[in-house]
């Protein structure tokens, strides 16, 4: 079922000749005290005929590499969009957005005990632990989901006059429903 001798093709054993000396379920033992798993055998060891081991010295720097060949990837042209266009093509208007989330922080009476005891950066170390518990997905998400609600605000809740297409600073939009209520 075995063979009496093994060469090794693979791992940092690479090249060195094995004496087969018994096995069982799980295992192959060789003479030098080497063993090695039945199931990864073929993959690891080659059967060897006679004394002469297979040369596995042939190195990459004595063989050619194959050619590579390039193949150029030209990038997807995006169609068209006449309605982008526009938009690319009009004069932005510089909009503030701020997004606000919550993080955990220590509690102060932490804060103060590690600053006092200890000579350490203690607001580099908070900064350290709050940036790892950020996940940039959730964030993206969170981020695109306020930007919609800006562009609606901005859009629809008279922010920007849509008839006149400028910016009604100083004045608050009116909320019609509310009067309506107001006056019945």
């Amino acid at each position: 079922m075995y063979a009496e001798k093994y060469q090794w093709i693979k791992g940092e054993k690479t090249g060195k000749v094995e004496q087969y000396t018994s096995h069982d379920n799980e295992w192959v033992y060789f003479a030098g005290g080497a063993r090695i798993s039945s199931a990864i055998l073929q993959e690891y060891m080659l059967q060897v005929d006679g004394n002469t081991p297979l040369d596995l010295s042939i190195t990459a720097s004595n063989t050619q590499p194959a050619p590579v060949f390039e193949r150029k990837v030209t990038p997807k042209k995006e169609e068209f969009n006449p309605i982008k266009s526009l938009l690319k093509k009009a004069t932005p208007e510089n909009v503030e957005c701020s997004y606000t989330f919550n993080i955990s922080l220590p509690k102060k009476s932490v804060y103060t005990l590690i600053k006092d005891s200890f000579d350490s950066d203690i607001d580099s170390l908070v900064l350290e632990l709050i940036m790892a518990e950020i996940k940039p997905a959730e964030l993206y998400k969170e981020v695109e989901k306020q930007i919609k609600e800006q562009i609606l605000n901005f859009y629809i809740d008279g922010k920007q006059s849509r008839e006149s297409g400028s910016n009604k600073k100083g004045t608050e939009a009116v909320d019609e429903r509310s009067t309506e209520k107001k006056l019945s």
